[in-house]
Parts: C-alpha cells; sequence; structure tokens
C-alpha cells in the first residue's frame, strides 16, 4: 500500500502518514492491505459518531488514491456525507450555547 502524500484535497489534511494509518488499522477502519474497510464495517463508526473529521479526511484520501483498484465513491461520499454531519452538529452545538433555540 502506498500512503498519499501532499495531496491538495483538504487544506488541513495533506497526506497519511505510517503512523495515522496504523491508528486506523488498529480501530479496524483499513483492512490487512491498508484498504478502506467495506461499507458494511464502516457504517457502524459513521452510525455511532465514532470518527473525528480528521480519521473521516484520511480515510477519503486513502480511497482516493488506492493503488489496486478504482476508488468507491459511494465510501468517498458517505464520509463527505459524514463530515458535514459533523460540522452541522458542531455549529448547532454553537448555536444552543449562545442562544436558547433548539435546532
Amino acid at each position: 500500500m502506498t500512503l498519499p502524500k501532499n495531496k491538495k484535497i483538504f487544506k488541513d489534511i495533506r497526506s497519511v502518514s505510517a503512523a495515522s494509518a496504523q491508528k486506523l488499522n488498529d480501530a479496524g477502519l483499513l483492512n490487512h492491505s491498508g484498504i478502506v474497510v467495506a461499507w458494511s464495517s464502516l457504517n457502524p463508526f459513521l452510525r455511532d459518531e465514532m470518527l473525528s473529521e480528521t480519521e473521516a479526511k484520511q480515510l477519503i484520501l486513502l480511497e482516493l488514491f488506492r493503488t489496486d483498484a478504482p476508488p468507491r465513491v459511494d465510501t468517498i461520499n458517505r464520509l463527505l456525507n459524514y463530515m458535514t454531519g459533523i460540522d452541522k452538529r458542531a455549529l448547532k452545538h454553537k448555536i444552543l450555547y449562545h442562544t436558547s433555540i433548539e435546532l
């Protein structure tokens, strides 16, 4: 597996280090070959909101720049939707904190 380096998709995450890939692997997000797990295995992490935004971005980079097969667009789209949800939850929390409006 070749780890993506200097990819200008996200401002803050441009690569996946070997240590980061190992953490993702240890968490069960990568298979034995270092490829993002199938959707059925990834779904519980997204459903239970167990991924950080950084981890989601790293998974997207790993999927986009995999060398064994074409990227799985459905997996990328689901991770992007998850990231959008993170942003929405954070904004709702800030709104609730600063006002009495419940969204």
